[in-house]
């Protein structure tokens, strides 16, 4: 029988999926909450996330959720994002804690907007 054999489990970035290929010799990986932990997942290994990048994607992402489901769906439900992208830099926490309040893209916007002009 020729069943091909995924693996799955923990792999936030591409170097481990590759690795645990090779160690494994599974035919290929899923990738689940990795995608979600890290949207650059599929990026090079020597690909820097900056503070900048990451602040402008969670705008992006965010006008992007409020022209989707404006009236249809909670501004909350985006909240579960945050982290992912206002993570793994210096004054982040502090940063998340400002935004977690707020309920709209206009509200993030007038906190992170001005940060991505520093």
């Amino acid at each position: 029988m020729n069943i091909k054999i995924q693996g799955n489990g923990d792999v936030f970035d591409i170097q481990t999926g590759l690795r645990r290929i090779e160690e494994s010799g599974v035919n290929g990986i899923m990738i689940g909450r990795g995608i979600v932990k890290n949207p650059w997942f599929f990026n090079d290994a020597d690909f820097e996330i900056t503070p900048h990048q990451r602040i402008k994607q969670l705008l992006e992402h965010a006008k992007l959720y409020e022209e989707t489901w404006q009236g249809i769906k909670s501004f909350a439900i985006m909240k579960r994002f945050f982290k992912m992208y206002i993570s793994d830099f210096k004054g982040a926490v502090a940063l998340r804690g400002q935004i977690m309040p707020l309920n709209s893209y206009d509200e993030i916007h007038k906190i992170l907007e001005p940060l991505l002009h520093q």
